[in-house]
């Protein structure tokens, strides 16, 4: 996993370079759990973004709970010291463990991403709903972006911008593509709004 995650950052910096990078533009890399407990990752992280000449500003990591859930400080000091150099945390998949308030109250998140599971069952699960609704005051209150995963449907969008969340991510709007696709849908009027 490790030579995979090792590629997997150094494409999306190179990819971000090419690109370039506006102040509220940043490209989204999931990490394994064995990635981020790995003695050396704060410094490969580093090097990448050295080697590729990339700004940390570029860059958001997305970790979930079950990463962090074992030493929340050793978890803390690694993210801290990546955040130094411009690079932002998300806590993915939230919802799905049974600590999520403990670590999201002790770990550096700049974003929370509200788990799939919960948008399947909208609008029509008042229970999801309401667990939704009780994410998003939270996040709210401590200051975090909020971003909805697994929008497949208008009705799920509907809901979710009721509900206040602005930021929203599935197959409603794209479908994973190349990055060249990518450029072109982002300029074509169906692109992201």
């Amino acid at each position: 996993i490790h030579e995979l995650g090792q590629w997997a950052l150094e494409t999306v910096c190179r990819q971000a370079a090419l690109w370039g990078s506006g102040p509220d533009s940043r490209i989204a890399v999931n990490l394994s759990s064995a990635e981020f407990l790995h003695p050396d990752f704060p410094e490969r992280v580093l090097a990448v973004l050295e080697r590729t000449g990339v700004s940390g500003k570029a860059i958001r990591l997305e970790i979930t709970e079950a990463t962090v859930v074992s030493d929340v400080e050793f978890a803390a000091s690694r993210m801290e010291t990546l955040m130094a150099h411009g690079i932002e945390f998300s806590a993915d998949d939230f919802g799905t463990g049974y600590s999520s308030l403990t670590y999201l109250r002790g770990l550096p998140f700049s974003e929370v991403k509200i788990d799939r599971s919960y948008a399947a069952r909208l609008p029509t699960d008042a229970q999801d709903v309401a667990i939704v609704q009780a994410i998003m005051a939270l996040c709210q209150t401590l200051g975090l972006r909020i971003v909805a995963e697994g929008v497949e449907t208008s009705q799920q969008q509907e809901i979710l911008r009721q509900l206040g969340c602005n930021e929203l991510q599935g197959y409603l709007f794209a479908k994973p593509m190349p990055a060249e696709a990518l450029m072109l849908w982002a300029m074509n009027d169906d692109g992201p709004s």
